[in-house]
């Protein structure tokens, strides 16, 4: 239960950044970004191999999650700028398709590994994948992200702040339902207002949360201001 719920994170932390990851590449530059990014996944899945406590797989997803969020909109930069003309709408559409067609099969893998050997090695598997990927990504041209950066682009901390907490909060709420109770408060519940479900809170502090990211953004547009949507 303990894997599930890392897991759970690295999904919320990665749906929570990927707005801001997609901001750094024509900040920094693409092969920078993409570099740290493969090598701060690889150092998450080899914590994950050596950990020995729940909170330590938590912190090692939500780096995963963090890295992955940068990863995956500065490899549709990287396309850019190594491919050209019918090259880069053919890279373009495996890199669509090879994350489409991988979650299943990744899921029946893992699954797989975990029953007939140790869950552990799906992870150091990864670490390796990620080891082989950052040395070839050496290879990688600098192309003109690198060159022309938006040193000006700001990111809108107040904004990423307001998403990020609300995904944790809706995410953490829907997985405990089933613990917690999904109207009235379970006797194994944390906590309770009224007999009302804390899992019901917290996702009703989410969608609020989520209402006042947009009132942020809103208001942002109105100043002249980017906003992260």
């Amino acid at each position: 239960s303990v894997v599930k719920s890392a897991i759970v994170i690295y999904s919320l932390v990665v749906a929570g950044c990927i707005l801001v990851g997609a901001k750094l590449a024509p900040v920094y530059g693409a092969r920078r970004i993409f570099r740290a990014t493969v090598l701060l996944f690889g150092i998450a899945m080899l914590a994950m191999v050596v950990s020995t406590n729940a909170p330590t797989m938590i912190v090692a997803q939500i780096l995963a999650g963090a890295a992955s969020a940068a990863m995956v909109p500065t490899s549709v930069v990287l396309i850019a700028d190594n491919y050209v003309g019918e090259q880069q709408a053919r890279a373009l559409e495996w890199l669509s398709g090879a994350r489409s067609a991988s979650l299943a099969p990744a899921f029946l893998i893992a699954g797989a590994i975990a029953t007939w050997s140790d869950w552990r090695l799906t992870f150091f598997m990864l670490s390796l994948l990620a080891a082989a990927i950052y040395l070839l990504s050496d290879k990688l041209c600098v192309g003109l992200s690198a060159v022309q950066r938006h040193s000006h682009l700001k990111i809108d901390r107040v904004g990423f702040a307001l998403m990020m907490l609300a995904l944790l909060l809706i995410g953490v709420g829907s997985e405990n339902l089933s613990d917690w109770g999904v109207i009235r408060a379970r006797p194994d519940a944390p906590f309770s207002m009224m007999s009302v479900s804390p899992a019901l809170v917290v996702i009703a502090c989410g969608v609020l949360l989520v209402r006042g990211l947009v009132t942020w953004s809103r208001k942002c547009r109105i100043e002249g201001v980017q906003p992260l949507l």
